[in-house]
């Protein structure tokens, strides 16, 4: 969630939160994260700003090792459930605090009307997580810490112009320890009514589909529907890596519900 907090000549303060879930493997290691958002953008000229952001918040990990199979526990090439796992977990969850900031600059031309269609809009980025290096371990070594990650990103809104569509492309860069992700590729969105300005009866609606490369790994399809401040959708995974020959290109699938509070 995000929402001006207060807006001047000068400048805008906003805030935000966020919320994090997620399950994976047959651990069950699951992710839980809450962080709190705050951000001056200073007006630079009418259609350019400059933001200066912080978050900080809360995390904790679990895992299930009990639903493991160990190397321990297999005797003369045979799986013995009642083997003891050889594993040693100290802790099998663990809370940590978590910050860190970010930068972005943003460029917007809104359209001369509605249904011109020739609006263009920039946005680019820096940012820095877990500065603090908090503590990340589920076998409690004090030296055990979460690396810092550096992002990076360019997306852009350019509007076809006299049509109901406008292309939305994007580049993700991020980097941690020795690990890099790049994603490039676009959104196509439809516009299928447009709000009304004055009566507010009307609300926009809109379609989406959008193509991604995830670099030396795989391809990202989405679809998403819009319907005023309501988005929902999904998107899945098309692995093309060497992981191929076991996932058989079977990727991951995510569906997803976003409300936006708006300015």
């Amino acid at each position: 969630f995000r929402r001006v907090l207060f807006r001047s000549r000068k400048g805008i303060i906003a805030g935000g939160l966020n919320f994090f879930n997620d399950q994976s493997g047959d651990l069950k290691v699951v992710s839980n994260n809450v962080n709190v958002n705050l951000a001056y953008h200073l007006m630079i000229d009418r259609n350019s700003t400059i933001g200066l952001g912080i978050y900080t918040g809360f995390g904790q990990r679990s895992i299930n090792p009990n639903a493991g199979r160990w190397g321990s526990q297999y005797v003369n090439g045979s799986y013995d459930a009642s083997a003891a796992p050889g594993e040693v977990f100290n802790n099998s969850s663990f809370n940590y605090l978590d910050a860190g900031t970010g930068l972005v600059y943003t460029y917007k031309k809104n359209a001369g009307y509605m249904t011109q269609n020739n609006q263009f809009a920039i946005n680019a980025g820096v940012a820095a997580f877990h500065v603090n290096r908090p503590k990340y371990s589920f076998i409690g070594q004090g030296d055990d810490r979460l690396y810092m990650r550096y992002s990076a990103f360019v997306n852009a809104v350019i509007g076809i112009q006299n049509t109901r569509g406008s292309f939305l492309p994007g580049v993700y860069f991020q980097r941690q320890a020795t690990q890099n992700e790049l994603l490039l590729g676009t959104y196509y969105k439809y516009l299928l009514s447009e709000g009304s300005m004055v009566t507010g009866f009307t609300r926009p609606m809109a379609f989406y589909v959008g193509l991604f490369h995830r670099f030396k790994d795989s391809f990202v399809g989405k679809v998403m529907f819009e319907y005023d401040c309501y988005s929902m959708g999904f998107g899945y995974d098309i692995n093309i890596s060497g992981l191929k020959t076991v996932s058989n290109a079977k990727g991951g699938f995510e569906l997803f519900l976003r409300y936006n509070l708006g300015d």
